[in-house]
């Protein structure tokens, strides 16, 4: 048996105050796909890849993000709320973090550098949570212990007794394979091990006897009698789906299980079912399920949460303004403004406001990249050829109506003539609207016909390479460029600078300079100069984690890496999580836009809006401005309260910024007794119009003792 070794706190963070905030930094991530939530008398405190709210009266979704809170924005495993008030949650890798809505305390150990994986609260003074490395641990408001336990144990569960149990996958030591695990406060029981080690992975409820029942991945869910697992299946129950995501006990005694199939229910030996078929509950699929009351049931789901009462299923939405579950990897701007953004999980259309996904013709479509011409119209490069969007309508061209060369398309552009160029798996394809001409191996110096890369410089060149390493030891991969002038091909040999700089990610363009991002660093060619950057003086782990480069209108150049580079031709800045309002610090894509903002793609499943040129123009790029500046109601809907804590005699001057960083409105201020300066906002631009809803920063002041907040307006 496990004993239980002293706790050893080794680091206490606290930031105290008002919210640390990063008012150039706006974070979106999808609100609908809940995967962990929990609840008081005011709000639901929800996961998605990070922390929202959804005010329990009004149905209004706040997202807990990095930029506006300082909160860890990264995955966090799980989310719980004590007697107190007190939101835990445990950021990955490593560390238990409570919140009382102010004030943060990160609390970690040596050994809790890896994932934590579950936590629940006995109480203020007692939590329990369990780790992927085998730990379940055990903090007792001051200090850990290890308990041992397992290895890979997670769902730590209470009785009605309180005592700790939790899902163990093995113990080699102990010679057992798949088991629920019992913890009395000072030893570990493996009595509920599984018959033939097939309950697979386990979450587990306890009902009135305070007998143990256990859903599982693949098996049903399973009841503890006479010293055995009794499993209920699909093929000798009422069960819906073999798969069980969550399970629990209301005060009737009827069990609640979600399922991919919809919520089935077991009271005594009566089942039953809420399904797309005879409820509100749609497609949804449940992922955790709460019990408050004793008679009310609320279920998290992938789209929104679902409340169960007095038999009646309804549903709660909390989407924000559609933002996907999805890493976004390319990105263009429309014409008009609008951002049309290539994320894993399809296309979507960014107003400034909202997130729209069209509805496009070819189903199953894998979008790989998007290009806009002039004129507005958008092209579309997927794994079943090309689209073409134009004035409401989808065109679909393939290999088999079009001068496509393959149907497999890996990028797409534009080029100031509207001629739409396409990277393929069979060479690269140019449509004049009219005509196809294609290029591959035997036409063109390209050393295999795949094409992955393309792009197009300031001087109208077309570049391609391919960036195909999925072999890395056979060295696949051109390791090489070719570009057309308009009139004939040039090979371009790119130097090998050692490993890795063979693999060529990505290209981008400034003036007559080209810099070619590899997985070993950076190579630029300039007035047919060869230059090598590997990144050693950016910032630590940048290198090897470089994915794509972009530069902005004034040469510097953005890197997503792991953290967000930028390289001003002399010296590098990095923004990571620990400095800036990137919530996580891989990135996947960074993309400028014409008005400087910085739009960067990270592994948090969102899209991230920094606003360069504002915080240069208050000549503050990184650190967070400190939050003196009120501002009340927020959200708010027709007039904004303004209050700002001034050094007596000054004179401050107030002004609000959309997120494109330009100047909407200057605001009088007012003085009042106790040296505060008044204002309000009517949501109104200096012409008197009506400025639309969406995010907005409000500055005080400039240089190092300015003052910022952000407000929504509805």
């Amino acid at each position: 048996m496990s004993s239980k070794l002293s706790a050893i706190l080794i680091m206490v963070l606290a930031i105290s105050g008002l919210v640390a905030q990063y008012p150039y930094w706006t974070n979106y991530y999808n609100t609908s796909r809940i995967k962990e939530f929990c609840m008081d008398d005011d709000y639901f405190w929800c996961l998605s890849y990070s922390p929202f709210k959804v005010n329990r009266a009004t149905g209004q979704v706040t997202r807990l993000s990095h930029a506006d809170y300082g909160l860890p924005g990264g995955l966090i495993d799980d989310i719980d709320i004590d007697s107190q008030g007190n939101i835990w949650m445990l950021p990955s890798p490593g560390g238990l973090l409570k919140w009382d809505g102010q004030t943060q305390t990160l609390y970690s150990a040596e050994y809790m550098t890896s994932y934590c994986r579950d936590l629940v609260i006995s109480s203020p003074e007692l939590i329990w949570f369990t780790k992927y490395s085998g730990m379940v641990v055990e903090f007792d408001g001051t200090g850990f212990s290890y308990l041992g336990g397992g290895f890979e144990n997670s769902n730590p569960r209470l009785d009605n007794n309180g005592d700790l149990w939790f899902w163990a996958d093995h113990a080699i030591d102990l010679n057992f394979y798949h088991s629920l695990v019992h913890y009395d406060g000072s030893e570990f029981h493996y009595t509920w091990v599984a018959p033939e080690n097939n309950l697979d992975y386990l979450y587990a409820a306890f009902d009135v006897n305070n007998q143990p029942w256990a859903g599982t991945r693949q098996n049903g869910v399973g009841k503890w009698i006479n010293n055995q697992w009794v499993m209920y299946k699909t093929n000798n129950s009422g069960l819906l789906h073999n798969e069980v995501r969550c399970l629990e006990f209301d005060s009737a005694n009827t069990l609640w299980m979600g399922t991919p199939a919809g919520i089935s229910t077991l009271n005594g030996s009566t089942w039953g079912s809420y399904t797309q078929a005879n409820s509100a509950l749609g497609n949804r699929i449940p992922n955790r399920v709460l019990v408050e009351d004793g008679n009310r049931i609320w279920f998290a789901t992938d789209n929104g949460l679902v409340k169960i009462e007095n038999g009646e299923l309804s549903v709660i939405d909390t989407s924000l303004d559609g933002i996907p579950f999805s890493i976004a990897f390319e990105q263009v701007e429309a014409p008009n403004g609008e951002m049309w953004v290539a994320f894993g999980s399809g296309l979507y259309k960014f107003d400034g406001c909202s997130w729209i996904a069209p509805s496009l013709p070819v189903p199953e479509f894998e979008v790989t990249g998007v290009a806009v011409d002039r004129l507005g119209v958008v092209w579309v490069s997927g794994n079943a050829g090309l689209l073409r969007w134009e004035g409401g309508v989808w065109t679909h061209y393939n290999s088999q109506n079009s001068g496509l060369p393959s149907n497999v398309c890996n990028s797409t552009a534009v080029d100031s003539q509207r001629r739409v160029w396409v990277a393929t798996n069979a060479g690269l394809a140019c449509f004049d609207g009219q005509s196809w001409q294609s290029w591959n191996s035997s036409n063109a110096p390209f050393p295999d016909s795949e094409v992955g890369v393309l792009k197009i410089d300031p001087q109208g060149r077309i570049w391609v390479t391919n960036n195909d390493f999925s072999d890395y030891y056979n060295e696949w991969g051109w390791g090489a460029a070719a570009v057309w002038d308009g009139l004939a091909w040039s090979y371009v040999d790119v130097p090998y600078y050692g490993d890795g700089t063979e693999f060529i990610l990505d290209m981008d363009f400034y003036g007559n300079r080209a810099c070619f991002t590899t997985l070993g660093g950076l190579i630029f060619l300039e007035d047919e100069l060869w230059r090598f950057d590997n990144l050693s003086s950016a910032s630590p782990n940048l290198y090897g984690n470089i994915v794509c480069s972009s530069y902005d209108a004034v040469g510097n150049l953005w890197l997503a890496a792991n953290g967000l580079g930028r390289y001003d031709g002399t010296s590098w800045s990095a923004y990571r999580s620990s400095n800036s309002g990137l919530p996580t610090n891989q990135c996947y894509n960074v993309f400028i836009d014409s008005s400087g903002l910085v739009w960067v793609s990270t592994d948090s499943s969102g899209m991230n809006v920094f606003n360069y040129p504002a915080s240069v123009a208050n000549a503050d790029p990184v650190v967070p401005v400190t939050n003196t500046l009120k501002a009340w109601p927020n959200p708010f809907s027709y007039t904004l309260s303004l209050e700002l804590e001034l050094p007596r005699g000054s004179n401050t001057e107030l002004s609000v910024y959309n997120l494109r960083g330009q100047k909407v409105r200057g605001l009088a201020m007012s003085i009042s007794n106790d040296s505060k300066g008044l204002a309000s906002w009517d949501g109104r631009d200096n012409d008197g119009a009506d400025c639309p809803a969406g995010i907005y920063l409000i500055r005080a002041g400039r240089g190092a003792g300015a003052r910022a907040v952000k407000v929504l307006k509805l």
